[in-house]
């Protein structure tokens, strides 16, 4: 047990690049899995004669229930450590996708695609199991690298589409594109759900087996209070969600929301508009997370941030006016690089200034960036829908970028965090000063009786919060009498400990008369009367003086018996 907490004590996390790997690879397939509906989109179109809508409400249903699932995914990360949610997780997948395969109606689409959205929400569960295992100094990039898993959206979006020409096929019936594959019930592209089950169940299996929690319990098993202590803590935390949605939220958006409307829109084939345009959205953005994430601990974040969305505010503008194809594909992808630098950056924040809830913060980060995938696509249907065009949607775009530009470009939330950070920083120092220079260690018997009694005598002498205290069985006697043998060395080790941590100068000393402890200690006749009860308290607290001035000659002390009124007599 003691060995235990030295290591509690002393441990400070210098890095685990097993787990880091582990969850990149972990995180990469989950938002493979996330994407899935996505790529399917346009060839839904073709085989079932689904609209434009339909598709793109269908690709923000991952989105969706991401930004539902991910601040409870935060808590349970905190509370219970990575690894144990992230295996459940992706068993939970596994399980998902071993059903996906039978639905056969819209609604059944909607709501196996939103199930899917869990692959998405991993990462807040690998931030939090990554985080806690690098020092602040090295978060940045290590996040970055852990978020670089953003590049398994390619996943989804080059092998869903692959597989459907090249090997599974279509639907049975389907005359342009049949189905190469039937097994029972099962045929052509639904087996793509059935072979991204099985990476699934084996890296549940990789990572229960090869990762590990820290050697520190620093899981933080937050009551529900204190989770929302944590949202109402002030303005900062749905700053940074905020700047989440608008950074991270562009991966989320355009991997819902490109292939459907450049197969639509610009008329692009649908295995194209996913496998080489959406997949090299998610690249840049993906590529860009390690470097964001790298240049975040060397630079001032907010500096960086700055620039960013000025950058692509600027590009939002460009997109409003759909000009051309190739300006479009170019400011989608100029964006998609800006969103990744910017999103590491924001998730560098969450560590600085919200270090012990890192799970829960990025959690309401992560829900924010999915809900800007499944708000931002779903805008974009009804802009379609109702007017038949996306302008509508690429204004809403504009609004976010500058309003997300604006928050950083006048930090004053940042500066007040700061600001509160110092100040506690100076009460921790201005408590660590008076902690150091107590004036006393009171010993006093432990009889209920007298406990208010001395708290008011050592409020007289101007101690109150300015001793340490040690109560035992008859006070001095507890401490010298050869019948309490086992107690003494008790006493002498927590005054010894006083003196290293609080710089006491004095020990007193407030015996009581009516003590059970002295007759146990000296027997009936020492407390006889009270002539004879005062000598043995006398003789008691001068011995426990001789042994205080060989172990510790420079504390001075002060000697007293405590009547049953609480009048005290000295010895001193």
């Amino acid at each position: 047990m003691t060995d235990l907490k030295k290591i509690e004590s002393s441990w400070k996390p210098s890095g685990n690049s097993k787990v880091l790997w582990v969850s990149f690879i972990a995180f990469s397939l989950g938002f493979g899995i996330w994407a899935m509906f996505s790529s399917l989109g346009p060839f839904l179109i073709k085989w079932y004669g689904y609209t434009a809508t339909q598709t793109l409400i269908l690709s923000a249903m991952p989105p969706f229930f991401a930004a539902c699932i991910s601040i409870p995914l935060g808590v349970w990360a905190d509370r219970y450590g990575g690894r144990k949610v992230f295996t459940i997780t992706l068993i939970i997948l596994f399980f998902t996708l071993m059903v996906v395969p039978f639905a056969d109606s819209y609604l059944l689409f909607l709501i196996c695609g939103m199930l899917l959205g869990l692959g998405g929400a991993s990462f807040i569960i690998g931030n939090a199991h990554v985080s806690i295992w690098y020092p602040q100094s090295q978060q940045g990039t290590a996040l970055g690298i852990f978020a670089l898993g953003n590049i398994g959206i390619i996943l989804g979006m080059v092998m869903v589409p692959f597989l459907i020409t090249n090997l599974l096929g279509g639907p049975l019936d389907y005359p342009d594109m049949p189905a190469k594959f039937v097994f029972g019930p099962l045929a052509g592209w639904r087996f793509i759900f059935v072979i991204f089950a099985v990476p699934t169940l084996i890296m549940a299996i990789v990572y229960w087996t090869m990762t590990s929690e820290p050697p520190v319990q620093i899981k933080k098993k937050l009551t529900n209070r204190e989770i929302i202590n944590i949202f109402k803590s002030g303005s900062l935390v749905w700053v940074i969600a905020f700047l989440y949605w608008a950074s991270f939220g562009t991966l989320t958006f355009f991997s819902a929301f490109s292939p459907t409307y450049l197969a639509v829109r610009w008329n692009v084939d649908p295995a194209q508009a996913s496998m080489v345009y959406a997949a090299s959205f998610v690249a840049c953005v993906a590529i860009m997370r390690p470097i964001g994430g790298w240049f975040s601990d060397r630079l001032n974040p907010i500096t960086m941030l700055t620039y960013l969305f000025f950058g692509t505010s600027v590009i939002a503008v460009v997109l409003f006016f759909e000009i051309s194809f190739t300006i479009q594909i170019t400011s989608m992808m100029c964006a998609a690089l800006l969103a990744g630098a910017a999103a590491a950056t924001v998730v560098k924040l969450i560590p600085t200034y919200y270090p012990k809830s890192v799970g829960t913060v990025s959690g309401l980060a992560k829900a924010a960036g999915a809900a800007c995938g499944f708000t931002s696509t779903s805008i974009m249907a009804m802009s379609n829908y109702f007017t038949g065009s996306y302008k509508s949607g690429f204004f809403m775009w504009i609004l976010v970028s500058v309003a997300a530009f604006g928050f950083v470009l006048f930090p004053k939330v940042f500066q007040q965090r700061e600001r509160e950070k110092e100040t506690a920083l100076e009460r921790r120092a201005d408590y660590i000063d008076a902690f150091k220079n107590y004036e006393a260690m009171v010993l006093s018997c432990i009889d209920p009786r007298f406990q208010n009694f001395v708290n008011k005598e050592n409020a007289k002498k101007g101690l109150t919060n300015k001793y340490s205290a040690f109560t035992i069985g008859g006070g001095s006697i507890g401490v010298v009498a050869p019948a309490f043998k086992k107690w003494h060395q008790a006493f002498w080790d927590n005054l010894d400990m006083s003196v290293q941590l609080h710089n006491i100068k004095k020990v007193i000393v407030i015996n009581h008369r009516d003590c059970s402890a002295a007759k146990a200690a000296y027997g009936a006749e020492k407390v006889a009367n009270r002539e004879i009860e005062t000598e043995t308290h006398r003789s008691s607290l001068i011995q426990f003086r001789n042994q205080l001035k060989i172990k510790h000659p420079k504390l001075v002390t002060e000697l007293y018996l405590m009547d049953l009124d609480g009048s005290v007599i000295s010895f001193n």
